[in-house]
């Protein structure tokens, strides 16, 4: 009689149901089991490929045969420009015995680049005419030495080679593109304009600032109806060589015929995601408005650096009722502060209750604008992620009342940044209860927070002999910590905090260096009792057991460090056996820098961890 387990795999469609559940891994696996299972499952190995898989296509000539092999297998790929440039080559060498075998190829547009000079031989390919998913990355370090691969404009036409391949193309990126020539700029509309059934195009590139708008519309201009998220952005790359033109030189002839390329007629009904890119000084607002115009339906928003003089007004207004199914909008600016009101106005025009995510990095954004506040509450029930920070340096203050107010639904509250930030002051933590119990991921930096200067002659309130005695200006504030740490202990959700204490210098400005992280390693911080639980007996304050409902914390950051001169004092074994006991999740605290600074009671801690899901990480940098 048959067994069961060999009648199981003597049936295909079960075979490639199983092979649909499994890892790569186990695939391989599996196929080394005989030969019948290596020819039926050796083409799901070659469905998806990329740099990061453990096959390695061009490394050897039987990878590269196998590749070959199941070369129509191949959905989804991710190649660098020195893998593309083999693979072409690879082809060139295949459309070359095709010709010998009297089975001439037809005839090749002008624009396709010639192949590399033969340095060696390459295994005959033919070309990949089944993909749906293609990610292409311009590689600056060359895996693979080939001429072509180190080219911008030469990388860029078999790129676009390989894409009219394959029309049924879904989805396309391109990272890291250097522009080069224009004929560069034409050749890809052209290649794009003809998938028309692409639905995600991500193209990133790197060229002048004044031409970075003008490509971006030009593309946005020729894409299919069919498209669901475009997403064109700037990137800087180093030596680029924009400005040399070698279109003459390898890559097969005259661009003449890329002078026409089709623009589409119509509205974009399906793009649902947009991120609108850098405009220049020279872009108009009618320039800015003809790309809201095409496309009714997006409800995602992103909008990177938009740079000039404008009526940000006009535009906010416009795109708010030309996109009125808007839900998730971020916008991200380094240079001007006269437009960062913009995605107020964009919210302000948009239906009520709709924003769901919210994301300003705005260079000046500081919640000041007379709009700003009245727009929040405008979505506050909607609302699920809001965050504010500032990246580029600087530092300013921003009050949060009707977020902490209104914002019922959050669960990811975010307000700081690195190099710079945005920061709330210990009063708006007072008042009634923060109605944001949802929240699952609280950043937020607070100032007002260092203890009052001790008199000459006097100690710090830990190092005072009990019974402690408080001074008046030391118990108004640590009365006004405790109700920060009550409002943070009501959010029971939280799983993600990170809390950062904000200093200011002799000039009553912002501490930088409170903000760097090398600082903040060097110099330890922790917030006042915060850690403690206190001692009755002595009259030391502390409030950890206001945290008790953080049960479900897994990560906590920031000004917590326990090697703090307080800390050291106030932070003993009870501690320790309270955290355990009350944060059964928590896995990562950096509670010192290095792992020899850690004290005998958190050393009992971690071992307390070591059988637990996650190990407890209570130092920055380890010995391992």
């Amino acid at each position: 009689m048959t067994p069961s387990c060999q009648k199981f795999f003597d049936i295909l469609e079960l075979v490639n149901q199983l092979a649909l559940h499994l890892t790569r891994e186990e695939v391989s696996i599996l196929s080394r089991t005989n030969r019948d299972l290596h020819a039926r499952l050796s083409p799901f190995l070659f469905k998806s490929l990329n740099y990061f898989d453990p096959i390695e296509i061009f490394t050897s000539t039987s990878g590269t045969q196998a590749f070959g092999r199941n070369i129509r297998h191949v959905k989804k790929l991710t190649f660098r420009s020195d893998e593309l440039a083999y693979y072409y080559n690879c082809v060139q060498s295949f459309e070359d015995l095709k010709e010998q075998s009297g089975d001439a190829p037809g005839p090749r547009p002008s624009w396709y680049p010639a192949r590399d000079p033969i340095t060696r031989e390459f295994v005959a390919l033919p070309p990949m005419t089944r993909l749906m998913h293609l990610d292409f990355q311009f590689a600056r370090y060359l895996q693979i030495k080939l001429p072509s691969a180190s080219e911008p404009q030469l990388a860029l036409a078999q790129n676009c080679w390989l894409i009219a391949h394959n029309p049924h193309l879904t989805t396309l990126r391109i990272h890291s593109l250097p522009i080069t020539a224009s004929c560069n700029c034409q050749l890809l509309f052209r290649t794009i304009a003809d998938l028309k059934g692409i639905k995600c195009l991500d193209v990133s590139i790197a060229c002048h600032l004044n031409r970075v708008f003008q490509v971006g519309l030009d593309l946005f201009n020729c894409l299919s109806p069919s498209i669901q998220s475009f997403n064109f952005k700037h990137m800087e790359l180093g030596d680029t060589r924009e400005e040399q033109d070698n279109s003459e030189t390898r890559d097969g002839g005259s661009s003449s015929e890329l002078v026409v390329v089709p623009r589409r007629q119509g509205l974009l009904t399906e793009l649902l995601e947009l991120s609108f890119w850098r405009t220049a000084d020279e872009t108009t607002t009618a320039d800015i408005l003809s790309v809201f115009a095409q496309c009714p339906n997006i409800q995602k928003l992103v909008i990177r650096d938009i740079n000039g003089h404008y009526n940000v007004q006009d535009i906010g207004e416009f795109i708010g009722r030309q996109c009125p199914h808007i839900n998730s909008l971020s916008y991200y600016s380094a240079e001007s502060e006269e437009l960062d009101s913009l995605p107020y106005w964009i919210m302000q025009e948009l239906p009520p209750q709709q924003i769901i995510n919210f994301i300003d990095k705005g260079e000046f954004s500081d919640l000041s604008f007379p709009t700003a506040n009245l727009t929040i509450v405008k979505h506050s029930t909607t609302l699920r992620t809001l965050s504010f920070s500032r990246d580029n340096g600087g530092f300013r203050r921003i009050s949060v009342g009707a977020i902490l107010d209104e914002c019922m639904n959050l669960t990811e509250l975010h307000m700081g940044g690195y190099g710079g930030g945005v920061y709330i002051d210990l009063a708006d933590a007072q008042g009634s209860p923060w109605c944001c119990t949802k929240l699952r991921s609280l950043t937020i930096s607070v100032s007002g927070c260092m203890m009052p200067p001790v008199d000459a002659g006097s100690l710090p309130y830990y190092d005072r002999p009990a019974p402690i005695a408080l001074t008046q200006a030391e118990t108004d504030l640590l009365s006004q910590l405790e109700k920060l740490y009550i409002q943070i202990g009501r959010l029971t959700e939280l799983w993600d905090l990170s809390i950062t204490m904000v200093k200011f210098d002799g000039q009553g400005q912002v501490d930088e260096t409170s903000w760097s992280w090398n600082n903040v390693l060097d110099v330890p911080h922790s917030f006042p009792a915060m850690l403690s639980l206190g001692d009755p007996w002595q009259g030391r304050p502390g409030y950890l057991g206001h945290l008790a409902g953080l049960r479900k914390l897994e990560n906590f950051k920031g000004s917590v460090r326990a090697d703090t001169k307080e800390n050291k004092k106030t932070m003993e074994w009870k501690e320790c056996v309270w955290i355990n006991e009350h944060w059964p999740q928590l896995c990562l605290v950096y509670f010192f820098r290095f792992d020899e600074d850690v004290s005998a009671p958190f050393t009992w801690l971690q071992e307390q961890r070591k059988h637990g899901r996650d190990e407890l990480m209570l130092s920055w940098e380890t010995n391992e």
